[in-house]
Order: C-alpha cells, then sequence, then structure tokens
C-alpha cells in the first residue's frame, strides 16, 4: 500500500474525510483559535450532509507555536495529528456523543541523552497494514555533521509497537511519555475531550502484552503541584465508587499508585488529597464487593499514611469494622472455631456454633459431613484481615515468608528452641512486623478487637506457664539482691521507711505542747490550717480518684486488648525468625471471621465515626441481620427463592457499607466527574476553568472559616468561664487574707 503524505494544519483551513463506513467528517480551524498564548485549538465533527453542523464535535487542543501535520488513513479510519514528537491517533466512529475515539498516543523520544536537541521531528507519511500501521517521521538537523553523526534522516514507526523500529525507545516507554504530554493539554481540553481521554485511560488500566504499566501507575508518577488538580479529576474518573475498574496486582513486586502519591506527599503535602480518592475507592469495594483483596494496596501503605496523616489511616480503618463475607453457607460448612484458653486443656472444647455469643473462626476444608447445627447460626459472618493490625517493616511482605517457608522442611521441636535461644543472644535483631500506634477508642472496632482475641486465644495452658516463669525470675532476683550483704548496708533503705513509719504513725501523742494549751487563737489557726490542707486537700484528691476510677472502668478493657497487642506483636515476631515455623495455614491464617452484636457496632460507631449516620447505618444493619437471619437459616433447603431473598439481604449490606462518611462524591463515569469538577462545555476557555476550581476552594476556605468562627466563639465562652471562677477565687483568697490579717492583730494586741 502506497504511503499517505501528511499535510500541515496552518492559518484557517477546513479538510473533510470519510471514514471505511462512509461516514463524513470535518476537521477545522482557523488563526484565531487559541486558548491561550501556548495552545490552539482543532475542531473535529460529522458532517450530516445537509450543511447543517452536527453536535457530536470535540474540541482537541495542541500545543502552540510546533509543525502541527495530520495524516488521515481511510481503510483505518485512523486520524493521525502531530504536534513535533507528540502523536495522537483517533479513530473517526461518529456516535451520538462525539464524532472520533481517542485510538493511541505516544512520544518519539531517543534513547541517547540529549540529542532532541540537536534536531526536530517532522511527520513525513503513513500507512495501514491489517491492524497496525506505520507512520514516516523525517529529522531535521541543525548542521551537516550531527546529521552524519546520529543516524538516518527518514526512519518509520509502528503501532502497534514493533521491535524493529529504529526510530525510538520500547514501546511502552513511548506510550508512558505520551501519557505525560496528554496530561498538558487535559487542562486546555474541553468537557467532550476530558472524557474522552479519561476514557481512553480506562481501557488502559490493566496491564497488557503491549502496555505492561498501568495507565494509572503512569499518571501517579507523573503528578506535580501544578497538575494536581486535574490528576484529581482523571483518577476520580477511572476509579469511581460505584464501579469497579481496577484492582492491584497479586504479585509482591508490582508498583501500586498509593505508594507512588505517598512519595510525593513527604514533601508535597496537597498529594494527600489524590491518596484520599485512591483509599476510598479500595475502602469502597472492599466493602461493596466483599472481597478483602481491595484492601492489599491500603495496607500496603498503612505505615506510610499512619505516618503522615494518622487521622486519614484511621477514619479508614474504622469504615472497614463489618465487612460481610462473600459465602456465608460455605464459611460455615468449613471453619475451625477458636476458643479462648482453658485450664483443663486435656479436654476438647465442643461447644456448638450457636451456643457461642460472639464465635470467632478460620477457614479449614471439612472433607466430612458438615454440622446441622451450623444451621441453627444465624447471626451475620464478618471478615477481617491481620494486616489492619501491623505493618511489615523493610519491603518484607508475607507472600515472602510464605515462598521461603515452602523452601523448608517442617520444623521440629528442638530447632524452635535452637533458633528461640539463638534470637534471644542476639543484641541486634531484625524486625519484621510493627504494631500500628492506635489510640485507646479504636480498639472497640469489633474486627480489631476480633483479630487480637484470635491471637491470644492460641495460647494453651502450657504457654501461660511460659508467662509465669520471668515473673518468677524476676521475684526470686528481687530476693538475692535484696540479702546480699556488700559495703554501705543494703539494708538501710527498708529500715529508715520502718523508723519513719514508727515515729510518725506509732504516736498518738501531740506533737507540740502548744496543742494542749488554751490559747484559742492558735486553735483558731490550726482549724484553719487543717480545713485549707486537710479538707480541700482531701476533697481534690477524692475527685481525682474517682476520675481516675470512672476512667478506668470505663477504658480497662480496651487497655486489656491493647496490653494482649503488645504480648502478640513480640510472639509474631518471633514466628518470623524460625526457618518453617509459619507454614502451617491453621496457625498463621491471613483472615478470620467473627461475629458481632449490634451493641458493639454501636458502641464504636457513635464513639469514633460519624454520629450523624450511625443511627441510620445501624438501623440498617439490624435490618439486615434479622432478615438475612431467616434466609441462612434455610439456604441449603429454600433452592432458588432463598438465594434470591439472600441478594436482596445482601444489597442492603451494600447500601449499608458503600456511604461513605468522609468523601462525599460517590463517584461514577467519566461524564459525572467532569461535571462534578464544574468542568465547562468545549466552547469554554482555560480562565472559565480556572476560575470555576478558584471558586471551589474559596467556598472550601470560607466552610473552613465558619467552622473556625464556631470554634473560636466556643473558646471565648469556655474563657468568660474560667474568668468568672478566678474571680471568686480570688475573692475567697482576698476574704481569707482579711482574716489572717485580722487574727494576726488580735495576737500581737
Amino acid at each position: 500500500m502506497e504511503p499517505i503524505p501528511s499535510f500541515r494544519i496552518t492559518g484557517n483551513f477546513n479538510q473533510k474525510f470519510k471514514n471505511k463506513a462512509g461516514e463524513s467528517f470535518v476537521l477545522s480551524g482557523d488563526s484565531g483559535t487559541f486558548l491561550n498564548n501556548h495552545y490552539k485549538r482543532i475542531d473535529v465533527r460529522a458532517d450530516r450532509g445537509d450543511g447543517s453542523n452536527s453536535p457530536a464535535m470535540i474540541s482537541i487542543p495542541l500545543e502552540y507555536k510546533l509543525d502541527h501535520r495530520v495524516i488521515f488513513v481511510p481503510s483505518s479510519s485512523l486520524l493521525v495529528l502531530s504536534a513535533n514528537r507528540d502523536i495522537q491517533v483517533w479513530n473517526l466512529s461518529a456516535n451520538e456523543s462525539r464524532p472520533c475515539k481517542l485510538s493511541h498516543v505516544l512520544r518519539i523520544e531517543e534513547p541517547v541523552p540529549n540529542i532532541m536537541e540537536y534536531y526536530s521531528q517532522k511527520l513525513v507519511s503513513g500507512k495501514a497494514c491489517g491492524h497496525s500501521f506505520s507512520l514516516q517521521f523525517k529529522r531535521k538537523f541543525e548542521t551537516e555533521q550531527r546529521r552524519k553523526a546520529y543516524g538516518p534522516q527518514v526512519n518509520w514507526l509502528t503501532v502497534p509497537f514493533s521491535a524493529q523500529d529504529p526510530v525510538s525507545i520500547e514501546g511502552n516507554v513511548r506510550w508512558a511519555q505520551g501519557i505525560s504530554s496528554l496530561l498538558n493539554l487535559f487542562a486546555e481540553g474541553g468537557k467532550t475531550y476530558k472524557e474522552e481521554v479519561i476514557q481512553y485511560l480506562k481501557s488502559h488500566l490493566r496491564p497488557t502484552l503491549e502496555h505492561p504499566e498501568s495507565s494509572l501507575i503512569t499518571i501517579c508518577k507523573a503528578w506535580t503541584a501544578e497538575s494536581k488538580s486535574d490528576i484529581e479529576i482523571i483518577i476520580r474518573g477511572l476509579l469511581p465508587a460505584d464501579q469497579v475498574t481496577w484492582i492491584l496486582d497479586s504479585s509482591k513486586n508490582s508498583e501500586d499508585p498509593l505508594s507512588i502519591i505517598l512519595k510525593f506527599a513527604k514533601t508535597q503535602p496537597s498529594a494527600i488529597y489524590t491518596a484520599k480518592i485512591i483509599m476510598d475507592y479500595c475502602v469502597n469495594h472492599a466493602i461493596r464487593n466483599r472481597n478483602l483483596a481491595f484492601l492489599d494496596i491500603f495496607f500496603r501503605s498503612l505505615n506510610q499514611v499512619m505516618d503522615l496523616v494518622p487521622q486519614e489511616g484511621l477514619l479508614r480503618l474504622g469504615r472497614i469494622y463489618h465487612i460481610p463475607v462473600m459465602n456465608r453457607s460455605y464459611i460455615l460448612n468449613n471453619h475451625i472455631i477458636a476458643h479462648p484458653p482453658n485450664w483443663q486443656f486435656w479436654k476438647q472444647n465442643s461447644t456448638p456454633l450457636n451456643k457461642i455469643t460472639d464465635p470467632i473462626m478460620q477457614f479449614h476444608i471439612t472433607s466430612s459431613n458438615s454440622d446441622r447445627t451450623n444451621d441453627l447460626f444465624t447471626r451475620p459472618i464478618f471478615m477481617a484481615s491481620f494486616d489492619a493490625l501491623w505493618c511489615y517493616r523493610d519491603d518484607f511482605y508475607p507472600t515472602t515468608a510464605a515462598q521461603s517457608a515452602k523452601e523448608e522442611a517442617r520444623t521440629t521441636w528442638w530447632k524452635i528452641l535452637y533458633h528461640l535461644i539463638r534470637l534471644k543472644c542476639c543484641l541486634r535483631i531484625h524486625n519484621y512486623v510493627e504494631c500500628y500506634d492506635f489510640n485507646l477508642e479504636f480498639y472497640e472496632n469489633p474486627a480489631v478487637a476480633a483479630l487480637v482475641a484470635y491471637k491470644w486465644f492460641k495460647y494453651n495452658f502450657l504457654d501461660i506457664i511460659a508467662f509465669c516463669l520471668p515473673m518468677a525470675a524476676s521475684t526470686n532476683q528481687l530476693v538475692n539482691i535484696y540479702q546480699e550483704d556488700t559495703q554501705g548496708n543494703t539494708h538501710l533503705m527498708s529500715f529508715s521507711v520502718l523508723v519513719v513509719s514508727l515515729h510518725m504513725g506509732g504516736r498518738w501523742d501531740p506533737a507540740n505542747e502548744l496543742f494542749m494549751t488554751e490559747n484559742w487563737a492558735f486553735h483558731i489557726m490550726m482549724a484553719i490550717c487543717f480545713f485549707c490542707t486537710v479538707i480541700l486537700t482531701m476533697n481534690v484528691l477524692i475527685a481525682l480518684i474517682n476520675k481516675a476510677f470512672a476512667t478506668g472502668d470505663e477504658g480497662w478493657r480496651l487497655s486489656w486488648v491493647e496490653s494482649r497487642l503488645r504480648y502478640i506483636e513480640s510472639a509474631e515476631e518471633l514466628s518470623y525468625h524460625i526457618p518453617g515455623f509459619r507454614q502451617t495455614y491453621n496457625w498463621f491464617p491471613k483472615e478470620i471471621y467473627f461475629s458481632s452484636s449490634r451493641q458493639k457496632a454501636q458502641k464504636f460507631r457513635e464513639r469514633y465515626l460519624d454520629t450523624s449516620k450511625a443511627e441510620a447505618d445501624l438501623e440498617a444493619l439490624e435490618d439486615w441481620v434479622r432478615n438475612g437471619g431467616k434466609v441462612e437459616k434455610g439456604e441449603r433447603k429454600g433452592g432458588k427463592k432463598n438465594k434470591d431473598k439472600e441478594a436482596s439481604s445482601d444489597d442492603k449490606v451494600e447500601e449499608l457499607n458503600v456511604a461513605n462518611p468522609i468523601s462525599g462524591s460517590k463517584g461514577g463515569d467519566a461524564s459525572e466527574v467532569i461535571e462534578k469538577a464544574g468542568k465547562e462545555d468545549t466552547t469554554s476557555s482555560s480562565t472559565t476553568d480556572t476560575t470555576a476550581r478558584l471558586n471551589s476552594h474559596v467556598g472550601n476556605l470560607n466552610s473552613q472559616i465558619v467552622d473556625l468562627k464556631s470554634q473560636v466563639g466556643v473558646l471565648s465562652s469556655q474563657a468568660g468561664d474560667l474568668k468568672s471562677q478566678v474571680g471568686g477565687l480570688q475573692k475567697q483568697v482576698q476574704r481569707q487574707h482579711d482574716e489572717i490579717v485580722k487574727l494576726l492583730s488580735t495576737l500581737r494586741q
């Protein structure tokens, strides 16, 4: 096939094309269609044939002051737009909303550093062959010497990319660089253009052989403080809350966008807003689709989130406290119950599932027939991952330990003892896991409490005895220190305490003979002294003790859970230092299943999450529990009818959990994202877009100012109360001072 020559876009132009389906299109522009000093615009619209303009039109921005060239390939209906090294390929196929579809973007770069400064690229011609097409470029060097030094003047580029092309570097790098150039044009495009760009990027979210890197990763790598608003709009369109478009690859070496954005956030705090969009997508779909795999990206970067913005991390951890299981009946038929430690360890705990208040289970395939009594258990079942408790240090991930464990033989008890002694003899050890620094109220999270309880339940009678040995050794050491006879008389401290106790508490006679006299002035002074130093001090002490007891009575269970977690962290750390110790899945599952009451959920939401939505969400949860229990009880016998009921109850859970108390937007397709961002139509200029963004920022600042004013008013009222209290205390002190002066004057007389 003969190559099709390109033509240059300059001045006023109006070019018609016809695709392979016979549809006509018009490419137009004039010297006045400038967006600003750096970009110009060309319009592509469908031609109806009756002289009227079709509403299906798209305005494509191009960088100004460059050599703009166009090639149309009729056999493939491809329109190639070239701006020096930046290439956009559009497929002309008219529909109701837009006349063309973005097919490819790329940039012509060179593997030799700084070679681009010596020449310019010009699109000469193109041709199509089957599912691919080739573009011919011509280099224009500044001098003849450089032309001879850097190779031929004419090169061909094949799309999809071919390894035989001498024009540039690898295809995935050309594509990634093309997306970076596309970001520069995104802010200058109209609504239709932005929607088409988002749809193109969405089609490349999942890696392929042609593009091994996700477009989401490429967009995140191109984040800058200047382009943060546009990147946030793009990521909202790529990761909507009501549609699953992307999930992280299970490979431990795969890049994730959240960690990339958080690297920028260390020096640019505004990148946190982009990270929040990604985190909300993961949490929303983990709840909506009942799949913990969506949380892998969140858990991998949770340590960085807790270091930068701990409140954002805790809020999203709080939202995953109730994630229902995907297949409840399958878990009921294949599970092991985690029972608490029992002093009668020789007896196996055979309590049925329906007799346990809040059971904690782990997955275990049961070969025998399932227990029929499990059908009597009608409470909902939720799941939780141990990644919510701790992070893995130095880019360590459990898959690494799992792979190395498979290579090791099953560990014997003497190997465990050897590694334990060897570990305790080391002054410095490598830390694999580290618990997050939760505040005390967060331990009311039912999922966190269940995870800690499961690990604690794994301790048996022998483990409890082992914990008592250090206590006995410490007591023995204290006794040895006490009985040691060295220079300086080690009994001096205890003897001095005994003498002071007997000297003060053992005497009942007055400390001074003045107490036995009838000097009424002294007794008045003594009464005032007792009142000030004893009665008031005792009242203050009693008040402090009451507050301490109230705080302890309210939070002692949470403090106990926190203390347990520290012991569990040490045991978990030890398990990674023993080769092959973690290869038994029944000992170290990745996730567990638990049941929780409505009261626990209500207490957690009211104290930690958004209280304004707590009651509505809990009522929805209660309805689902009530209806879901009836469905699950007869699920095995009900057939299709019960499955339909289960689906309806599952929808209620989705409606309950998808509600995002952190972010107000629910997402949507690309058009909804563009409309919510306040972008104008194709005829709006960049000035209007900038004004809209500024207005939105001003509105946010105004709302924050109103909140600050209300907080200042509250603080002012509190300051007034404190001022009045201080005034009252000053008056009391003045009165007491006057009384003391009178008494002193009386004594002098």
